[in-house]
């Protein structure tokens, strides 16, 4: 028998979506360094305390608000035969599908995976997914076929990711028609030189 939720708790999993919603919407519009806690409390019309409360430091919140936009960076049903080329996909995949459901969600994908600014704690743990997922096994093995360029996994995941994003933003921005999957991998020129 499944246990039903408290209103109390109830009332927690609301105010955390509410304070995650405000943080990628104003970590979005102005990078991680210059959101500020009393700006995304605002937003979400709670107090600082409360987030500070609930998540502790601005790093864990930034953890916690890329989780909420999980799409991009979705669990990907990595084993030991899957391909580099197929994960890359599936980011433009999820890239296109992303722009098209939530744009506040897309520009905070957009600045996470291009930002110089975000903290090492927030790439560390980005890091230790990918290693527990399998995609640090499947990037590798790409680098040694000489399909990637050779780099930290977790970086060159954001680079792909950046460049994807940056790629259908301009094109809708321009009013063109996003190009194909293939078209977009041939763009970024993600094959190692």
């Amino acid at each position: 028998m499944e246990a039903k939720l408290t209103a109390r708790e109830l009332k927690r999993i609301a105010s955390d979506k509410k304070i995650l919603r405000a943080t990628v919407e104003i970590v979005g519009k102005k990078g991680f360094t210059h959101a500020n806690i009393r700006d995304i409390a605002k937003e979400a019309g709670i107090t600082p305390g409360l987030i500070m409360q609930r998540f502790e430091t601005k790093e864990n919140l930034l953890v916690e608000a890329i989780r909420s936009t999980d799409i991009v960076w979705k669990d990907y049903q990595v084993s030991k035969d899957t391909d580099v080329e197929r994960i890359l996909r599936g980011i433009i995949i999820n890239a296109k599908k992303l722009y098209d459901e939530d744009n506040d969600a897309y520009r905070f994908v957009k600045v996470i995976s291009g930002s110089s600014d975000i903290p090492k704690g927030v790439v560390d743990r980005q890091i230790e997914y990918f290693r527990v997922s399998g995609i640090q096994d499947v990037i590798e093995e790409a680098q040694k076929e000489g399909k990637l360029p050779e780099g930290n996994a977790a970086i060159l995941y954001n680079i792909f990711v950046s460049h994807t994003l940056r790629l259908i933003w301009d094109y809708k921005m321009a009013g063109l028609r996003i190009p194909d999957d293939d078209n977009i991998l041939a763009m970024i020129q993600y094959k190692a030189k």
